[in-house]
């Protein structure tokens, strides 16, 4: 009932504003369907989407099947993050430095962060996360500085942040303190984890560097991790990770290092990424390349929310590099008052030119729109000058 009245509220308050909003259509290059039920839509963003409208989608509108805009938002979290005591075990120390071990149980949650009691003061120092599911391989998670400072003004912090994840186990190892006395993590029942981005993959050897690049079909996809899976049982070796939109200029996007031995496994590398190809450059130094190699790249949702109090289906409208980022009331409604367990997922339609398009006037000079009559017409000129001076030459001659 509660989620009713809250799709209800947010229809009254939206319904009459975004009915009077209009928009101008001939300035769009793309359009698709939206296909949906009534109430608040799920949209997940694809390739075309990503490729052909503004970072944020600014210039994107949605209107429903009676003309209306409808207003979006990207999909606030589901659900409030929460905070549970654990037990420590393996509670000790390994060459100067705090540890312990978490298990956080066999039930699949996704955790982002861990409070840690230190029984120290004064004190600066880092903590490792490492995450495993089977206790025999670790992944190295994040490092966070931990500190104890006190003077004109006292600062204290001691927890460890990390990326999204569900690994059933988590191993600390923090420096610069004597010991960790217990810790209690946070999670959210309704964090989506990390999903593959849609690639083909190409494998070449440029001398002692293995250059894997990944073709995801679309430019300016986004990409926040890149997983690596080889064959070969132990392995260090540095990586870097560059991305391009046109292959014609690579830029950096994340590096690292590449590492498996007894029950250590870094083979995850975040990165920072909008575009269609990675490079994975993996330096094998005098050692033959990673056997089996297969890289993964990986990206957060970016889910969009469509408001309730429309008539579905929808038609999605964009490609307009001109338009401002949309201003709607729906997306400074808090999650309580969206409607959100009353969410559906939409299906995206084809993406096809919008048939209203209309090129936008060319403002430019004569001279910037016909730089090849310009310069002809200064080549003719030169000559002309040329001769005349020619010709007055001779009559002095």
């Amino acid at each position: 009932m509660r989620a009713l009245a809250a799709g209800a509220v947010a229809s009254l308050l939206l319904a009459p504003a975004a009915g009077a909003a209009t928009s101008d259509r001939t300035g769009f290059r793309f359009t698709r369907t939206l296909g949906a039920q009534p109430g608040p839509v799920l949209l997940e963003p694809d390739g075309p989407l990503y490729a052909h409208s503004r970072p944020g989608f600014a210039d994107l509108r949605i209107f429903d099947a009676r003309g209306r805009q409808a207003p979006w938002r990207p999909l606030p979290p589901l659900g409030q993050p929460r905070r549970a005591r654990v037990e420590l075990l393996n509670r000790g120390r390994e060459n100067g430095a705090a540890v312990a071990l978490i298990d956080l149980g066999p039930e699949r949650r996704v955790h982002d962060r861990i409070e840690l009691d230190i029984p120290d003061s004064r004190f600066v120092g880092s903590v490792v996360v490492l995450g495993s599911d089977d206790r025999r391989s670790f992944s190295r998670l994040s490092e966070t500085q931990i500190y104890d400072v006190r003077g004109a003004r006292s600062a204290r912090s001691t927890t460890a942040l990390f990326p999204p994840s569900d690994h059933r186990y988590l191993q600390l190892r923090a420096t610069g303190v004597s010991t960790i006395a217990g810790a209690t993590v946070a999670y959210d029942p309704t964090q989506p984890r990390p999903r593959p981005v849609v690639a083909t993959s190409t494998v070449r050897q440029r001398g002692d560097v293995t250059v894997v690049e990944l073709d995801l079909r679309f430019s300016n996809v986004p990409v926040d991790r890149i997983d690596v899976e080889s064959a070969t049982g132990r392995f260090d070796r540095p990586v870097s990770i560059a991305a391009s939109n046109t292959r014609g200029g690579f830029a950096v996007v994340g590096t690292g290092r590449l590492t498996r031995f007894r029950s250590v496994s870094f083979t995850s590398v975040p990165v920072q990424a909008r575009a269609r190809y990675l490079r994975v450059e993996i330096a094998n130094g005098d050692d033959p390349p990673l056997g089996g190699l297969a890289v993964t790249a990986l990206a957060d949702p970016r889910t969009l929310l469509v408001a309730p109090g429309f008539v579905p289906p929808y038609r999605l409208l964009y490609g307009d590099p001109a338009l401002r980022a949309p201003s709607y009331d729906f997306a400074a409604l808090p999650p309580a008052e969206l409607g959100l367990p009353l969410a559906r997922a939409g299906r995206l339609g084809a993406e096809t030119r919008n048939p209203e398009y209309e090129p936008p006037a060319d403002t430019r000079s004569f001279a910037r729109r016909h730089p090849e009559v310009v310069q002809a017409a200064l080549a003719l000129a030169a000559i002309a000058v040329a001769g005349a001076g020619f010709v007055a030459l001779r009559k002095r001659a």
